[in-house]
């Protein structure tokens, strides 16, 4: 926890006995974990997980806002905005060879930092992967991405493709 003071933001490891008379609030750690990295991702997607319930039209699964849990685009936001990334995807026709996504006609994930594919819904809602997080930095990791989403080039902002649909 973090402690603010007039006189700035003081450690929670304070000195036994030590009073803290001019606390003005106190508030937890920002959203955005430092530093960014795969158990920073993993722990946001168990808390996000932790979210679902079931509570939407006809027993629909949906996050704590009442978003549905099964539109992939959904997830992806929560993602993104939470760790400054965009929401990226790709419609099947224009992306042939990616896996997942086939069937929707489709896919959205978040791309957080240019380096992590974090997909929330191909592995907790579909159960297509194996795992959320992938990362462009790993060379193993860029063989799985381009054989699950299809090559970079076929990835669109979510933004511009609503932009490109908007007369």
């Amino acid at each position: 926890m973090r402690l603010f003071t007039s006189t700035g933001c003081l450690d929670s490891n304070l000195e036994p006995g030590r009073k803290l008379q001019s606390l003005v609030r106190v508030e937890p750690f920002p959203a955005t974990p430092d530093p960014l990295n795969r158990d920073s991702l993993f722990a946001f997607l168990e808390q996000l997980d932790n979210e679902v319930t079931e509570g939407g039209p006809g027993g629909e699964w949906v996050w704590a806002d009442g978003d549905p849990v099964f539109q992939c685009t959904t997830s992806a936001r929560r993602v993104a905005d939470t760790f400054g990334g965009r929401v990226v995807g790709y419609f099947s026709d224009d992306n042939p060879t990616a896996e997942i996504g086939k069937d929707e006609d489709g896919h959205d994930f978040a791309f957080i930092a240019e380096r992590f594919l974090v997909d929330y819904w191909g592995a907790y809602v579909v159960g297509e992967i194996d795992r959320p997080v992938f990362d462009l930095a790993d060379p193993a990791d860029c063989e799985i991405i381009s054989r699950l989403y299809g090559p970079r080039e076929a990835w669109r902002t979510v933004e511009q493709d609503l932009a490109q649909e908007v007369p």
